[in-house]
């Protein structure tokens, strides 16, 4: 059993890991989501929060993909959609705590190395997206399209969670997708959300967000101008210029507290969540030096 205050010290260590890592090769990332809120409106974490979300440019991702594999320390590990034993868990590139676990173990965990069940920090990437409506319309039914298919990779797949059809659109693309590799729906998830990059593109979208937010979308001016450094905690990190449009966009009312109700952890369960805290401890220390 873990305290939401030790799975934060944990979140900590492993956004100070990369941020020390960006910094070290000069690429540029933000704070986004919970984090980005967090360090606005709390400078630190929110309360109840429990895990860290960055994000940066495609153009960037194959330099921080490189540093990862050659500079992450020992106790942390970099996994992509492509890690999990030939199972899909999601588009979300990740680096995990080693000696973490959210939950007891189970059947579908143990499908998935248990690397579905570590505390991580969740990397989304930035991909320009094109002006007119109908295209855009066009490219996000086309990630919906692959997103579908790559559902019949799941250890499971829970179809009360769809209702009408929903759950006949659901069924028949995770059926179909058995008759693709995964590899191969991974490469074309990549290659759709690339291809209006560099087109001179006004607006930007996360294509690998979760699904409930994946259709956001955002002014590229906000991010293109140098980044802000924000506290959060004890660390001082990036976040794009422009972060209230940002918030605003994600959240509506961002400085307004949600109700009591929904000011929980969401990922996990405390009473199961186990951590090496003398690994934690150290790196902390290493870090206030």
């Amino acid at each position: 059993m873990s305290t939401l205050k030790e799975v934060q010290s944990a979140c900590l260590v492993l956004l100070n890991e990369f941020d020390r890592i960006c910094k070290k090769n000069n690429i540029v990332y933000y704070m986004d989501s919970g984090t980005l809120l967090g360090a606005v409106r709390h400078q630190g974490f929110i309360p109840w929060d429990d895990d860290i979300d960055v994000s940066v440019f495609r153009k960037d991702y194959p330099a921080l993909l490189s540093a990862l594999k050659e500079e992450l320390k020992d106790g942390f590990l970099f996994v992509e959609p492509g890690s999990y034993e030939g199972l899909f868990y999601d588009w979300i590139p990740r680096i995990l705590l080693v000696n973490s676990q959210r939950e007891s173990e189970n059947a579908e965990h143990n499908a998935y190395r248990q690397l579905d069940n570590k505390i991580g920090l969740d990397i989304f990437i930035i991909d320009e997206i094109p002006d007119s409506p109908f295209r855009t319309k066009c490219a996000q039914l086309k990630q919906t399209l692959v997103y579908g298919l790559a559902l019949g990779h799941r250890y499971h797949l829970n179809f009360r969670r769809y209702h009408g059809l929903s759950k006949i659109f659901v069924f028949l693309l995770s059926l179909a997708g058995r008759l693709f590799s995964l590899s191969h729906l991974i490469e074309l998830q990549q290659k759709w959300a690339c291809q209006y990059n560099g087109k001179n593109c006004r607006r930007v979208k996360l294509y690998n967000y979760p699904v409930g937010e994946c259709n956001l979308t955002f002014q590229k001016a906000w991010f293109e101008a140098s980044p802000v450094i924000l506290r959060f905690e004890s660390l001082r990190l990036y976040a794009p210029e422009n972060y209230h449009e940002v918030l605003t966009t994600l959240y509506g009312n961002y400085k307004q507290l949600p109700p009591l109700e929904k000011q929980i952890p969401e990922h996990g369960n405390l009473s199961e969540t186990v951590i090496d805290m003398d690994f934690v401890r150290s790196c902390l220390e290493e870090m206030n030096k």
